[in-house]
């Protein structure tokens, strides 16, 4: 009977090594996950530089902010501009007419004051 535990213990033994063994890595497994793991490395050293280079050259909400901020204080400032051009034009508009009526003035004065009109 011992000699029955005894052989039936190798068998479970050799169960147990036979799983073992299918779940170990060869030499060659180790090889292939080195391998792996240095082209992960590799990659991941690439996109840190990669993210790097992007943080560099991105813009930031805060800068984004500061632009729109510039962009609506030039906006603001043209707006005024262009207020002003238009009053300008309205004003010349007016001076101009009343240079004209003083001119037809002047035509029509010339002749009681005994000035040609040719002057």
């Amino acid at each position: 009977m011992n000699e029955d535990k005894i052989i039936l213990n190798q068998i479970e033994h050799n169960n147990r090594l036979d799983r073992i063994e299918d779940n170990m890595a060869t030499k060659q497994d180790l090889k292939n996950l080195s391998s792996v793991v240095d082209n992960l490395t590799i990659n991941q050293l690439e996109h840190g530089e990669r993210l790097d280079r992007i943080e560099c050259n991105m813009a930031a909400k805060q800068d984004l902010q500061e632009i729109s901020n510039n962009v609506d204080k030039l906006v603001g400032l043209a707006e005024k501009k262009d207020q002003e051009v238009t009053l300008q034009t309205h004003r010349i508009r007016e001076l101009t007419d009343k240079v004209d009526r003083h001119d037809k003035d002047i035509e029509r004065i010339k002749p009681i004051v005994g000035l040609s009109e040719t002057v």
